[in-house]
């Protein structure tokens, strides 16, 4: 007699079969079975014949009255079967698996009673212990600020793919392109083919998905991916021969959120820009400042290879240009942040305030920490000293060090610059030559920092007596789809995402595209330093 504790089903059958308290001390039971219970093994034979199960496995659907495999609730695909204890898996993948509805409240109900937040890497806690297991392992914050992985990360591809960057290889472009080709063509079905130009970017040849429309024979256009992004987001009709470019979707809403603030001041800029960089596209000039702005979608910039926007920062450089490259992201979390930083680009600020009428005093964390949220674009970060100028008892102008790695000078003290900061359209004359001379009084040892290409041109490092020392090419983000949130590459490690359950087989770069995440490259860095010792 079989019993079924979960439906409570008993099955009668005229001869004898092993208990499964039995089969626990048994080896090799399909032998151990035939041998002992011949009739309860052709039993099995004859039940399942024709399905293409192992032995165990019948012995699993006859103890639990199944009559096929398990399959997955999300795609109907078969299971895995693990054991004769432990049964099939709940879920065919872990794509699967992290569709499931039930299986996303779930974590985030776990993550809320253990972190507090619903996803984990959100947790400054989970963040700060990241950091500091890097730090560990690496000696820096970053694995990428490494001199020795990164020489043998470009051995590597040296040796595997003849160039000392992956993202330079033929075979690379080729394999990242046809993914992602193969994920467009699955996200859109009225899709004829797809071109990409030098700069990667594609122009897809789209059925029209309207069949009585009659506006043209062809019944197909042609459309680059990112008005097709901008005009799914939008809600804006996706056929350029029914809706043409410049009618209802002539710029993006990030470059009339740009423009807007320029329109506002009077500031003269050119549109579109193809002549300056020899057909590279410049969304906004500004020739009386030599001034370019480019404005990044995040969906479709997640699509362009890593030194794209380093190459566009390069090419301005070297015609007189600085080039601002601005999120949309930052638009998206932090407008008046943006807008702040291309008035000071252009000179204009609200108040002006001298750094001697200001008094210079150590902020507490937790007023450092408010005023970079609401001041920086790239928020707080950890540091051992915070340096400020209060004006009227109001902090206008932070400037905050860290204790950086010694063997960058030669095992000698070294302090990294990790925030100088601000308030929002607020200039306080030479308050970082104030800050900084502070601290170089109080403090012995060598100082380091780095200038993001997308906002700075580097030359207040220049007017503190820092020295250049370096590029460091484009580096990776990851930020949510929906929300837009911004995370460090930190944060999404590939030992860490294995821990919460992705498959140890793929790639950081493979799990994370199965997630709600865009990885996006910026336009790079420069490094500078203030030798003393």
């Amino acid at each position: 007699m079989i019993v079924d504790n979960k439906n409570g089903y008993m099955n009668k059958l005229n001869f004898n079969y092993p208990k499964l308290e039995e089969l626990n001390a048994a080896t090799g039971r399909s032998v151990y079975i035939e041998n002992k219970y011949p009739e309860f093994w052709q039993y099995l034979s004859d039940k399942y014949q024709g399905m293409q199960v192992s032995f165990i496995e019948k012995l699993y659907m006859f103890y639990h009255n199944i009559d096929k495999p398990r399959t997955c609730p999300m795609c109907g695909k078969r299971t895995k079967f693990l054991s004769l204890h432990r049964g099939y898996r709940e879920f065919c993948s872990h794509d699967c698996s992290n569709a499931c509805p039930d299986i996303q409240e779930r974590k985030k109900q776990t993550s809320l009673k253990n972190y507090g937040t619903e996803y984990p890497m959100r947790s400054k806690e989970v963040q700060e212990k990241l950091e500091n297991s890097i730090l560990e392992k690496y000696g820096v914050k970053n694995p990428f600020q490494s001199q020795e992985l990164m020489k043998k990360a470009r051995k590597t591809c040296l040796e595997k793919y003849g160039k000392e960057y992956a993202n330079q290889s033929q075979q690379v472009i080729e394999k990242i392109r046809n993914t992602k080709q193969q994920n467009v063509f699955d996200k859109y079905d009225n899709i004829i083919s797809i071109e990409y130009t030098d700069d990667n970017i594609g122009t897809y040849t789209m059925k029209c998905p309207d069949e009585n429309c009659t506006l043209c024979k062809e019944k197909q256009f042609k459309i680059k991916s990112s008005i097709l992004y901008d005009r799914n987001r939008l809600k804006v009709d996706i056929c350029t021969t029914r809706t043409p470019i410049g009618t209802h979707i002539k710029n993006t809403t990030l470059e009339v959120f740009v423009k807007s603030i320029l329109d506002a001041y009077n500031i003269h800029y050119i549109e579109n820009d193809r002549k300056i960089l020899k057909g590279k596209e410049l969304d906004i000039y500004i020739p009386e400042k030599k001034i370019g702005i480019e404005c990044n979608g995040v969906y479709w910039h997640s699509q362009l290879e890593s030194n794209y926007h380093y190459q566009k920062w390069k090419d301005c450089k070297e015609q007189g240009i600085q080039l601002l490259t601005i999120w949309e992201d930052w638009i998206t979390n932090k407008p008046k942040i943006v807008e702040s930083i291309v008035l000071s680009k252009l000179g204009i600020y609200q108040q002006k305030i001298g750094a001697r009428q200001c008094e210079l005093k150590t902020v507490p964390s937790n007023e450092a920490r408010k005023f970079l949220d609401e001041n920086h674009i790239q928020g707080f970060c950890n540091s051992n000293l915070k340096l400020g100028l209060y004006y009227k008892g109001e902090l206008v102008s932070l400037m905050t060090f860290g204790k950086s790695q010694k063997h960058i000078f030669e095992n000698k003290a070294c302090w990294e610059l990790t925030r100088f900061c601000t308030k929002m359209n607020t200039r306080v004359i030479n308050g970082a030559e104030r800050l900084l001379k502070h601290f170089l009084q109080e403090y012995e040892g060598n100082v380091v920092s780095y200038a993001s290409h997308d906002i700075s041109n580097g030359n207040l490092y220049n007017k503190l007596g820092f020295n250049f020392e370096g590029e460091i090419m484009s580096c990776y983000w990851y930020v949510h789809n929906q929300t837009h949130k911004r995370y460090h590459r930190s944060n999404f490690m590939k030992g860490s995402l294995v821990k919460q359950g992705y498959d140890p087989n793929l790639t950081e770069e493979q799990i994370m595209a199965q997630t709600d995440y865009l990885k996006i490259y910026d336009s790079g860095m420069d490094r500078y330093v203030l030798r003393r010792t």
